[in-house]
């Protein structure tokens, strides 16, 4: 332990010792306030992928109808509040950028919309990729009577075969598998 008390520097040019005050106890500089999940790569993966949820909502148009949005339990999406649920879902309907309308497929959204209190009933509608869609992504919507649900999907299963694959086998089962084995991951 080194003390800053009273020394004595010895002498080189001067002489002789010279004693050195002694200084007050300094409090040591407070680290500044960091947020903990600032440099977290999961919350920057999650907040990367609700950016481009953002950017898929804005192209659909649905963006128009939100009054309320917030994360959902993912991180990676949106439980949607609207101003007038039934226009909201018309205009996916009608759309043209969305193929659904069932509740089929749509199992993890509708569970979360029900931990919400939703009693449904659900329709799940699924932009399409590519050219025809809204993006290389599909953007994802499960209504309820409450709330929506809303993240993207790399593939639409209801598109095409490739979609059907790709969801399956790249998306859901991989998501099962890391729920079974709780695996952390984002």
């Amino acid at each position: 332990d080194i003390s800053l008390g009273p020394s004595l520097i010895p002498p080189f040019f001067f002489g002789g010792p010279i004693p050195v005050p002694e200084l007050p106890p300094s409090e040591p500089e407070p680290l500044p306030e960091r947020d903990p999940q600032q440099n977290d790569p999961c919350e920057m993966l999650k907040a990367a992928a609700r950016a481009h949820v953002d950017k898929l909502l804005a192209r659909s148009g649905l963006d128009q109808f939100i009054r309320d949005k917030q994360i959902s339990e993912s991180g990676k999406g949106y439980i949607l509040k609207f101003s007038d649920l039934q226009a909201a879902q018309d205009y996916v309907r009608n759309s043209g950028y969305f193929n659904g309308g069932g509740s089929f497929g749509s199992a993890f959204h509708v569970g979360e919309l029900q931990r919400l209190g939703d009693t449904g009933p659900f329709s799940d509608f699924r932009s399409f990729t590519g050219s025809s869609g809204l993006g290389k992504r599909s953007l994802q919507v499960t209504f309820g009577t409450l709330f929506a649900y809303l993240d993207t999907d790399k593939f639409n299963y209801r598109q095409d075969l490739v979609g059907f694959f790709g969801h399956t086998f790249g998306e859901v089962l991989p998501h099962l598998v890391k729920k079974i084995i709780k695996k952390g991951g984002c």
